[in-house]
């Protein structure tokens, strides 16, 4: 009966001692977004860190003149994949990046390396073809940033936002491409 007595409580003892491992939550990767109606076709393009970055990218610069403080820029790149002729490519770029509205117009140059744009570009598939360039014209494109939040111990945010507004062919006026609704959050 001691046996059978000190056999329990030593089982009892080997049980009641078993480390349990702490569980560890599995980190969601971060996905960034944009999705809009573009010429009334609803469109998503979506990538994170490790997946389709070169679909869509942000990318974070601090611009300083001299002894002033730095400026923060942000620009956005987005691949629109699945045409056939074409790849259409959006370019937009806020200087000064703070939650606001903005209104781009020909004015604003996508050449410039400090403003804010928004530039759609059709390169052909072809190379011997030229791209077809869309920019804002006198009516006002639209950009509003909504989010900049910074993760801890980062200095680069996640910036969203929302577009909308037309961009009109720099060779043919009457070509343009229509951008409602677009929503977006980046952050690499």
């Amino acid at each position: 009966m001691n046996k059978v007595l000190l056999i329990f409580l030593s089982l009892s003892l080997l049980l009641s001692c078993k480390e349990e491992l702490p569980e560890v939550e599995e980190e969601q990767e971060y996905i960034q977004y944009f999705e809009a109606l573009i010429n009334g076709k609803e469109v998503r393009v979506e990538s994170s860190y490790s997946k389709n970055r070169e679909n869509l990218r942000g990318s974070w610069t601090g611009v300083s003149f001299g002894n002033g403080p730095q400026i923060a820029m942000y620009t956005i790149n987005v691949t629109f994949p699945g045409e056939e002729e074409f790849v259409p490519k959006l370019r937009f770029q806020v200087f000064d990046l703070s939650k606001r509205k903005q209104e781009v117009t020909h004015e604003n140059s996508y050449h410039e390396n400090f403003g804010t744009y928004v530039v759609y570009v059709k390169d052909p598939e072809n190379e011997e073809d030229e791209a077809t360039v869309y920019a804002p014209g006198s009516k006002p494109f639209i950009i509003e940033i909504t989010k900049i939040d910074y993760p801890e111990g980062s200095s680069i945010p996640y910036v969203g936002g929302t577009l909308n507004g037309v961009l009109y062919s720099r060779d043919n006026p009457k070509d343009s491409v229509i951008i409602e609704n677009a929503n977006f959050e980046v952050r690499y």
